[in-house]
């Protein structure tokens, strides 16, 4: 009886160690093509076309951008680099975090399109930078600068009081 019990510990201790040690190589392999180092993330590309072209006016205003599956609200970059086709570029801070996800939101370089936009980012992470929304507007007028306003104003009353003067001689 006791050999029995011997050889049941036995296999059961065998059996343990075999099943520990298959477990143990998978643990260790997503350890492993899991290096937390913080890495530099892109938009997605297909998003910029996409989101930007849908823009029936070709007039951008405003961007907004989403990094989705962050797990921990601390993870999240504090800011977004973004690139436009007319060589400017700004840091976006974020604009909220909610649900796991990231929002930036920006209303910098109007009528451009943007080219790129990077982030970084814990070396874990595995969702998505896209380019979520735009919003579409028509070219503000530039405001005439108040010199030149008074250059007018000033301009029409020495008309004014040419025509006034000359009116004077003619009925005199």
């Amino acid at each position: 009886m006791k050999r029995v019990i011997f050889l049941l510990m036995a296999v059961a201790l065998v059996a343990g160690v075999v099943l520990t040690m298959s477990v143990l190589p998978a643990a260790a392999r997503d350890q492993q093509s899991c290096d937390n180092t913080p890495k530099t993330i892109h938009v997605k590309p297909a998003t910029l076309d996409e989101v930007q072209g849908s823009c029936q006016s070709g007039y951008i205003i405003s961007w907004q951008f989403v990094i989705n599956q962050i797990d921990n609200a601390g993870d999240v970059p504090a800011s977004i680099y973004v690139t436009w086709d007319n060589g400017h570029s700004a840091n976006v801070t974020l604009w909220k975090y909610t649900g796991k996800t990231a929002h930036y939101q920006t209303t910098d370089n109007q009528g451009a399109m943007v080219t790129d936009a990077t982030a970084t980012i814990y070396g874990c992470w595995d969702g998505q930078f896209n380019l979520s929304d735009v919003t579409c507007g028509k070219p503000t007028p530039p405001v005439p600068e108040w010199p030149s306003i008074a250059l007018l104003c000033t301009g029409v009353v020495a008309i004014g009081m040419v025509i006034y003067r000359s009116r004077r001689r003619v009925s005199a």
